[in-house]
């Protein structure tokens, strides 16, 4: 059950990061370099006004996955462990209903995603809070630069013309930015989800049935002897199935 969380899950927030959403961050960073270029080509001072704003953007941009980050992961456990619920009463759901054990794992279930959804809806504002941030900074970087343009029109002679280039082009810079982070959230989780993915994919057997290393044996008679043999599930330390098994097999 958790495998198959992973596998559905994982192969489709992968989704988050191709396509559409690659072109759309290009185009926002590419949107963004020419308009610092073009506003210190115009005026420099005016420039540097509006580009102290920029990294606020990215301050904003880290805090959101920072936030995603940490949601996902626990919405990823959450996920597996519910999957894992569900796929065991399915599985075995003549013994279920014979039991009439429905309710429990109707319980089980709930119990294991109520937590997740409780943190995504107090995250939810955190989240809307440092998006809505992001979005006001092209805002503020305007209003600032007609503010410091006007005063220089004023006292420094500069031409009124060069004011509206410069802050045009870089609240436009700034605000395809801010439009990119709509797709932040898809984008770090397919950055975790492919992750997980390509660690699944590399993963190797603690026993390799197929290779040659390791005891050969050679004098085999067919007899086969189990002498107090005890074993328990890794996932279930506490419930021990075989308790001093021995059985003596003939060839």
């Amino acid at each position: 059950g958790a495998l198959c969380a992973r596998m559905s899950g994982d192969a489709s927030s992968v989704q988050g990061a191709t396509g559409a959403r690659i072109g759309v961050i290009c185009q926002a960073i590419s949107t963004l370099v020419i308009a610092v270029i073009l506003s210190l080509y115009y005026d420099w001072r005016l420039g540097l006004v509006a580009i102290g704003f920029i990294p606020l953007v990215f301050i904003a941009t880290y805090l959101q996955g920072k936030v995603i980050m940490t949601q996902s992961a626990l919405e990823r456990k959450a996920l597996q462990k519910s999957s894992k619920i569900a796929m065991e009463a399915i599985s075995n759901i003549r013994t279920v209903a014979s039991l009439g054990k429905e309710a429990m794992f109707h319980t089980m279930y709930v119990d294991a995603l109520r937590d997740p959804h409780r943190s995504a809806k107090k995250k939810s504002w955190v989240r809307g809070a440092i998006f809505g941030f992001a979005n006001s900074i092209p805002m503020y970087s305007y209003g600032t630069t007609l503010y410091y343009g006007g005063w220089l029109v004023a006292y420094a002679g500069l031409p009124f013309e060069n004011v509206i280039k410069v802050s045009e082009a870089l609240t436009f810079g700034t605000q395809t930015i801010a439009q990119a982070l709509a797709f932040a959230p898809n984008y770090n989780k397919a950055k975790v989800a492919a992750a997980r993915i390509f660690c699944m994919l590399r993963r190797e057997p603690k026993i390799n049935a197929i290779s040659n290393e390791g005891d050969v044996l050679t004098n085999i008679r067919g007899n086969v002897d189990y002498d107090s043999i005890e074993f328990r599930y890794p996932t279930r330390r506490d419930a021990k199935i075989l308790q001093g098994l021995s059985l003596a097999v003939e060839a």
